[in-house]
């Protein structure tokens, strides 16, 4: 028998579906969202824009798929790549299912992620964070202390501007987060002092903390400063981003928990912070004394007993 599907399948194509998606819901994510979004959903539309939603919701359209996310492979392509061209895909699919009603069936759903390598951790050691540091000079080494003091990313520590550092209260509000919700970092005393001297130096000729060499009204981009400190520094297979790295290895191997962690990094789970775990086992010693414990008492029953 015949299986019946939405007839609002038959009447649209997916070239109709992505560009809706992109209208109504992409429009309202953050830019770099955006930009990744269309470059994804661009391939799709290329190869199966044509194709109806009906044909989508056939018994052999998800090998089809699963064939043209596989073919995407290259060297420069990994399998986390792969997986976010099938996800930008099964985004669209998903609101032709649960929103638009154009579709009862998401294809994507039916397709595995491929393995994805584990996640990279670098971190500096003691003797390359100092020589490192020797290296930068100037707006660069201030910028490159406030990243290793606060775990924040590269462009919350570039864009950011006095007006969302309070002195009076000693936190940072990083508004520009990656999860596009503003959060607080508290400000040590190191930070302050940076802080502090910055604004007295920059004295309100600019609203950034770093302001640009050219332009006071934009931020500064350290991409060239920090490659050259990196060649001078002679540390190697390290990116601006490993400085987080750093900041989040060094805070739990001083026994700092994953959950404030994850609070300090702007993770709303924890398990965001999981790959740090290992750097210190003393998290768990607790609860392992609580659960010798038992055990002892246990064998103690035992022994009285026999």
């Amino acid at each position: 028998m015949t299986k019946k599907y939405n007839t609002e399948s038959a009447k649209h194509t997916l070239k109709e579906a992505i560009n809706k998606y992109e209208n109504q819901v992409l429009i309202n994510r953050k830019r770099n969202t955006q930009i990744s979004f269309y470059h994804h959903l661009e391939f799709w539309e290329e190869k199966l824009g044509d194709k109806t939603l009906a044909e989508l919701e056939q018994p052999n359209a998800p090998l089809l798929i699963k064939e043209l996310r596989d073919s995407l492979k290259s060297p420069k392509r990994s399998a986390t790549t792969q997986n976010r061209y099938l996800s930008a895909l099964s985004a669209v699919l998903g609101r032709c299912v649960k929103d638009f009603l154009w579709m009862d069936i998401n294809p994507c759903s039916k397709i595995m992620k491929l393995e994805e390598p584990t996640h990279r951790i670098r971190y500096l050691s003691k003797q390359e964070q100092e020589d490192l540091l020797d290296a930068c000079e100037g707006d660069l080494w201030d910028a490159v202390v406030m990243a290793l003091k606060t775990g924040a990313r590269k462009k919350e520590i570039w864009n950011l501007k006095f007006e969302d550092v309070d002195f009076k209260r000693n936190h940072i509000r990083l508004m520009e987060t990656k999860s596009g919700k503003p959060r607080s970092i508290p400000m040590t005393k190191d930070l302050m002092e940076i802080l502090q001297r910055r604004r007295r130096t920059i004295n309100f000729t600019s609203h950034y903390v770093f302001p640009s060499k050219v332009n006071p009204n934009a931020p500064n981009n350290f991409e060239r400063t920090w490659d050259t400190a990196l060649r001078i520094s002679g540390v190697t297979n390290f990116r601006w981003h490993d400085l987080r790295h750093t900041f989040a290895s060094r805070a739990v191997m001083a026994g700092v928990t994953l959950r404030s962690l994850a609070d300090l990094l702007g993770h709303a789970k924890v398990d965001m912070v999981f790959r740090y775990a290992h750097l210190s086992p003393q998290h768990l010693v607790s609860s392992m004394e609580l659960a010798g414990e038992e055990i002892g008492e246990c064998q103690m029953k035992v022994k009285k007993m026999a």
